[in-house]
This record gives C-alpha cells, sequence and structure tokens, in this order.
C-alpha cells in the first residue's frame, strides 16, 4: 500500500469516527424527556396512575397532584415538582436527584430507598412517609415538616438537617379535654383509655373513640375490632397491620394515612376520606362500606373470599 492510499484510508477512518460521535451526541438517545413527551400521557387525572420505572427526568409536575400513583423505579432527577402532591405514593427506588421539591407534598409516601441527593426539599411535607434507607445526601432539608411516624434512613438527624416535627396536638375526643374511650354502649367503659399515650399495640375493641385526633400518632397493630371511630383524624397516622374488623369508621380522615396490612373486613367507611392514603397488603371484604367512588381494588387492596 503506497503512502497516498494509506492517507485516503486514514483520513475516511477518521470522518466515519467523527460522524458516529456527532450522531451519538445529537441523536435520540438522550431520553431525559422522552418519557414525559413521548411514551408517557401526563396530561391527565396523575392520581393513582402507574408510571413505575418511567423517565420522567427534567419533567415540570409544579402544582401537579399524583396521589397514590406508583413511581416505583421512576427516574424524575431535576424535575421541578414544587408544590405538587405525592400523598400516598409508592416511590421506592425512585430518582429525585438535583430535583426543585419545595413544598411538595409526601404526606404517608412510601419512599424506601428513594434517592434525593441534592434535592431542594425546602417546606416538603414528610409527615408519615416511610425514607428507609432513601439518600439525602446534600439535600436542602429547610423546615421540611415531619412527624413522630415518618421513617427516616438509619442515623439521619431531621432535625440537625434543619427539618422540623410537627406539633402533634394532644388526643382528644371533642368536648372533653382528655380523648377517653368509652364503651360503644356509653355506659361504665373499660375504666378510661388515655389516648394520649403509647398506642402501638393498643386493645381498643368495642370502644368509643368517635372524635378524637389521632393526626401523626403510631396506632401499629393496634386492635380496633367493633370499634367505633366516627369523625376521628387518622391524618399521617401509622395504622400499620391494625385489625378495623367490624369498625365504625363513619366520616373519619386518613389522608396520607399508612394504613398497609389493615383489615377492614366489616367496616363501615361511609364518607371517609382515603386521599393518599397507602394500602400495602391491606384487605378487606363483601360486608365492607367503601366511601362513595372509592375502587378498593384500584388502591391495592384485596378482597378475602
Amino acid at each position: 500500500m503506497n503512502r497516498k492510499t494509506s492517507k485516503f484510508w486514514l483520513l475516511l477512518v477518521t470522518l466515519v469516527i467523527g460522524a458516529s460521535l456527532v450522531l451519538t451526541a445529537c441523536g435520540p438517545a438522550d431520553d431525559d424527556l422522552g418519557g414525559a413527551a413521548g411514551t408517557v400521557d401526563l396530561t391527565g387525572d396523575l392520581r393513582y396512575k402507574d408510571l413505575s420505572g418511567k423517565n420522567l427526568a427534567s419533567v415540570n409536575l409544579s402544582g401537579r397532584d399524583l396521589t397514590g400513583a406508583n413511581l416505583s423505579g421512576a427516574t424524575l432527577n431535576r424535575a421541578t415538582i414544587t408544590s405538587a402532591i405525592f400523598n400516598g405514593v409508592n416511590a421506592t427506588g425512585t430518582i429525585f436527584t438535583s430535583t426543585k421539591a419545595a413544598g411538595a407534598s409526601f404526606i404517608g409516601a412510601t419512599l424506601e430507598s428513594a434517592d434525593f441527593s441534592k434535592a431542594d426539599l425546602t417546606g416538603a411535607n414528610f409527615s408519615g412517609a416511610n425514607l428507609k434507607s432513601a439518600k439525602l445526601s446534600g439535600a436542602i432539608m429547610t423546615n421540611v415538616v415531619y412527624t413522630d411516624s415518618t421513617i427516616w434512613p438509619a442515623g439521619y438527624n431531621p432535625v440537625s438537617a434543619g427539618a422540623k416535627l410537627a406539633v402533634q396536638p394532644t388526643a382528644t375526643a371533642a368536648p372533653q379535654p382528655t380523648a377517653t374511650a368509652t364503651t360503644s354502649s356509653g355506659g361504665g367503659g373499660s375504666g378510661g383509655v388515655d389516648l394520649s399515650g403509647n398506642l402501638i399495640g393498643a386493645d381498643l375493641t368495642g370502644q368509643n373513640i368517635s372524635g378524637a385526633n389521632l393526626s401523626g400518632r403510631n396506632l401499629t397493630g393496634a386492635i380496633l375490632t367493633n370499634a367505633t371511630a366516627n369523625n376521628v383524624n387518622f391524618n399521617a397516622a401509622n395504622l400499620s397491620n391494625v385489625k378495623c374488623i367490624g369498625t365504625n369508621l363513619q366520616y373519619a380522615t386518613f389522608i396520607g394515612a399508612v394504613l398497609n396490612g389493615v383489615d377492614f373486613s366489616g367496616a363501615n367507611l361511609t364518607g371517609a376520606t382515603l386521599t393518599g392514603a397507602s394500602f400495602t397488603g391491606a384487605v378487606y371484604n363483601a360486608s365492607t362500606i367503601w366511601p362513595a367512588g372509592f375502587d378498593p381494588i384500584a388502591a391495592g387492596l384485596g378482597l378475602l373470599p
């Protein structure tokens, strides 16, 4: 091969490599917005929508309501979600790196192993959220709100990071100064159950706690079988594995509550508010009465035979 031929092939190879690099840099491989603008429709109602594994990087969801959506394994890095509602979402392993999330609400959200590194979470609400094993390195936590039922990564100190524990009002059954449970018949009672103490595993079978304020409280494993709990405020509370068999829960509020593993067999939830609640592993039966318009199957509950 003579010198001219060698130079020709060298020039040709150089041109091919250069063209390949240009195509790689300018082509469709950059899919930061492909999920949102292409295959994922974000124009309609996003509540309870399945967005698991989707690429939503750099999208703008400011002020949008994604209550109960499935975002597990999704990518929202550099997204703008200021003042958006993520109450009760499943965002296990979701990437929120460098996300602008000031004022966003994650009440009762499942955020295990989620990555919030370098995210701006100023004023976000994590009441009752589960952030076990989540990454918060470099995240801005100024005025972030959380409750006693919020689960943080092991060793993480939210206060030193700038977060604030929401003031939990004393549980009271209006108009009484202390929320005291009595038998549903109203007579005698069990000596008075003070709901201001530790309620984990509490046995409230057949008791009347109507009107109590249990917002943000931890009732994991409690027994409310055949209890009367009308108009109770369970917002952002942790009711994991609670037995609500035959429980009267009319007009109770469960906004952002953790209801994983709850047994609602025969319960009456007429008029109850379930916005942003999580129901992983929760069950019900044919005699359970739900609020108008609520679809237990869509919410992830299992129907018992």
